[in-house]
């Protein structure tokens, strides 16, 4: 979870420095932004989210199903 939060907290940080020239980012705050976001767009990344985690444990929803197949906790195949 360390380079996830990391990578995280970058992205907030470096959102409210960087703009994109369109017209619906105009809000400078995450925290403000979040709210403008239609709630059926929300559900879109809620459920997108879920799935991708669901394929990348070969559909294990537990602690005890998810490292089955020898994977070590933590390791997702990404080192900066």
């Amino acid at each position: 979870h360390g380079r996830v939060c990391m990578l995280g907290a970058l992205g907030f940080l470096v959102q409210e420095q960087v703009n994109l020239p369109l017209p619906g980012f105009d809000t400078k705050l995450a925290t403000e932004a979040f709210f403008t976001v239609p709630a059926g767009g929300l559900w879109q990344i809620f459920f997108t989210l879920g799935a991708i985690e669901i394929a990348s444990n070969n559909g294990g929803l537990t602690p005890g199903t998810m490292f089955a197949g020898g994977r070590a906790p933590g390791d997702i195949g990404f080192d900066p």
